[in-house]
């Protein structure tokens, strides 16, 4: 990923995204907390095709609650 030049560029690569959405997958929720966010470092970076928008909320439909807690709980406190 650090060869990449640009935003534009990791966009276009599928595998970076891949990745993250494979690890959202999994049952381990450290693995799923880690996809979430370099998902969410990816989208905050405009580092995704829109047209990868419906696989990604597909995936988030599918991630486990504990860890979906875990995120936000974790994203929430850094507000506080």
């Amino acid at each position: 990923m650090r060869l990449l030049s640009s935003t534009s560029d990791v966009a276009g690569c599928d595998d970076i995204l891949k990745t993250y959405l494979l690890a959202c997958e999994l049952k381990n929720t450290k693995l799923s907390i880690l996809g979430l966010v370099g998902m969410e470092k990816l989208i905050a970076h405009d580092a995704v095709l829109p047209s990868a928008l419906p696989s990604i909320l597909a995936t988030l439909k599918e991630v486990s609650t504990e860890a979906f807690l875990v995120f936000t709980r974790s994203g929430l406190s850094l507000f506080f």
